[in-house]
């Protein structure tokens, strides 16, 4: 899933001896068949990807449909924080312009995400990629709120899935004990904070918030009730809905 985390984990396994580690979004048709238009939209925008969205079909074709042994880690991260996230991150394609954040005010940039942006796709994603792909259903068993991560296996795959939200040590602790290394060092995250937006997505982040239908939707999701423990759950409905903060100097320059 996008904006959880994942590159960071790619680096600290890119270099171990006998594992061969790459990063993608989706992999199984029915996902590829529903976002062709816009993936080849974002191929001929510069190659601003290269090759990276072909990568998902060619792993499934050579080791899905193959059934040869693989070994998957995924993350988990609140679905409003992550498509947030990952609105920012995709600002050039939604907005048909590169630097939309300075281009936009921070109000039409909020009405776009909340009226236009996909919000579901983070609710379905384990069900469209992980069971579709690997068989796994990760909903058939509890998940262990107090550790943060869980392994499940079925066939020739098994898969890793952390909350996003676990520390750096609990996280390189969990990924060594699953791929049996002796160690894992978890680099620096590529982080929004990172980006060039980072102020308008700061600001982004103080003022939007959601109706409560839209709450309602989200945080009352199988998604969300399974990975998340009950006073997690109130405590991140209570982040979207508060008051908005104050405006910073940025947001009223925007």
């Amino acid at each position: 899933m996008g904006r959880v985390g994942s590159r960071s984990i790619l680096k600290s396994l890119r270099h171990k001896n006998g594992l061969y580690a790459c990063h993608l979004h989706w992999m199984t048709p029915k996902t590829y068949q529903s976002r062709a238009p816009v993936l080849d939209e974002t191929r001929r925008r510069a190659d601003r990807y290269g090759d990276y969205y072909r990568l998902g079909p060619m792993l499934y074709e050579q080791l899905i449909q193959h059934r040869r042994r693989l070994r998957a880690i995924t993350l988990v991260r609140d679905p409003i924080a992550r498509n947030i996230s990952w609105y920012f991150e995709n600002l050039p394609d939604i907005w048909d312009e590169p630097a939309a954040y300075e281009t936009q005010t921070l109000s039409r940039l909020i009405e776009v995400y909340l009226d236009v942006f996909d919000h579901e796709e983070a609710l379905s994603w384990f069900d469209d990629e992980i069971q579709q792909a690997y068989g796994i259903d990760v909903y058939a068993r509890p998940f262990a709120h107090d550790q943060g991560w869980q392994t499940y296996r079925r066939g020739p795959y098994e898969l890793l899935a952390l909350r996003t939200d676990l520390n750096d040590q609990k996280k390189a602790h969990a990924i060594a004990e699953y791929l049996n290394l002796s160690s894992v060092v978890i680099p620096l995250r590529n982080t929004s904070a990172q980006r060039p937006y980072a102020d308008v997505y700061t600001e982004f982040s103080r003022m939007v918030r959601h109706d409560e239908s839209h709450l309602d939707r989200m945080y009352s999701s199988l998604f969300v009730q399974h990975f998340f423990a009950p006073e997690e759950v109130v405590a991140m409905r209570q982040r979207w809905s508060a008051p908005a903060l104050p405006s910073t100097t940025r947001a009223t320059k925007l």
